[in-house]
């Protein structure tokens, strides 16, 4: 008798665990047809070879790093796994000479020693590849630098995305943009990422519903800080809150290293220490956001430590907040 009810008292707690821990959600993807639209508007626009690239998943060596794809790369895809690369052909070539598929994504070939490691992932020869990736041609990874070479003797030039004068970290489109000269050196190579801008600055209606389940928990992270926060915590204490209430409600991450800042460490434009203790009469910066499904959130806001701003914080806030 004891054993049984020591037992159902286990099952109990087990599925009262089961109702208290979140589900797991999978990454929400718009539907496939509205990337495939994208990529006509696109290659439409340009009337030329476009080749993109995804990131390969070495653009950071920190064994915490998690993957995110390259933003353009998705925008046009929905991919959002390592290795990848898309090739888009406009109808003019195809009267030109070249006979291939006008879409094509090409994977790297599937390493099954690592998929033991990192999970199972998608291969260009899987059966049912087509309808998981929404293109009717995927082909190997290797095989893109030699039909590059082909469809040079069709077109004289070839879009991709070249180096841009901001861009920082990890040297993407110089490696890649190189990498297609090498491929097509008789080609003139330009540069697809202006016109990729303009498509992405008019949000969908799925991109909106994204980044609102990316501001939403972000403002209950905000106003949860201001309900705790007084003097005695640390900024890290704060800042871990709040982004555990973004992981709570389903963000794969923060939009960018939170800053939580007290004192003089508010005024520091991207402070991210967060190691010093809250004081009475400080007033404290919150510049907090989570991302969901790779679109990301952005709440700066300032909060005196005790509840009560002094005349002089006042009156600088209401300043800020007048402009």
């Amino acid at each position: 008798m004891k054993t049984q009810i020591l037992f159902l008292r286990g099952v109990c707690a087990l599925l009262l665990l089961a109702l208290l821990t979140p589900v797991l959600r999978a990454w929400e993807r718009e539907p496939l047809n509205v990337f495939a639209e994208r990529r006509a508007k696109l290659v439409a626009t340009l009337n030329a070879p476009i080749v993109l690239f995804g990131y390969t998943g070495h653009e950071e060596a920190n064994p915490s790093y998690v993957f995110m794809q390259e933003e353009n790369f998705y925008y046009l895809t929905g991919h959002k796994e390592e290795g990848a690369a898309l090739l888009l052909v406009p109808e003019s070539d195809e009267q030109k000479g070249w006979n291939g598929p006008r879409e094509i994504l090409y994977l790297p070939a599937r390493n099954l020693a690592e998929e033991r490691w990192n999970g199972p992932r998608l291969g260009p020869d899987d059966p049912d590849i087509q309808e998981k990736t929404g293109f009717a041609h995927v082909q190997n990874f290797s095989k893109l630098h030699d039909e590059l070479g082909t469809l040079a003797k069709y077109s004289p030039e070839i879009y991709t995305e070249l180096p841009g004068p901001h861009d920082e970290g990890y040297p993407h489109a110089a490696i890649w943009s190189k990498w297609v000269k090498d491929a097509a050196p008789q080609t003139s190579i330009k540069d697809a990422s202006p016109v990729i801008g303009t498509l992405r600055a008019i949000k969908s209606t799925g991109e909106l519903a994204l980044i609102q389940k990316a501001i939403d928990p972000s403002v209950d992270a905000h106003l949860d800080a201001m309900r705790t926060i007084r003097p005695g915590l640390y900024e890290y204490q704060v800042a871990a809150r709040m982004v555990e209430m973004h992981a709570y409600a389903g963000c794969e991450t923060e939009a960018y290293s939170p800053i939580v800042g007290t004192g003089f460490n508010s005024t520091v434009l991207h402070y991210n220490k967060l190691d010093r203790k809250i004081e009475d009469g400080d007033i404290v910066l919150l510049d907090v956001g989570g991302q969901y499904s790779g679109y990301a959130s952005d709440i700066t806001r300032t909060i005196p430590a005790n509840g009560k701003f002094t005349p002089r914080q006042r009156a600088i806030h209401e300043i800020v907040l007048g402009a």
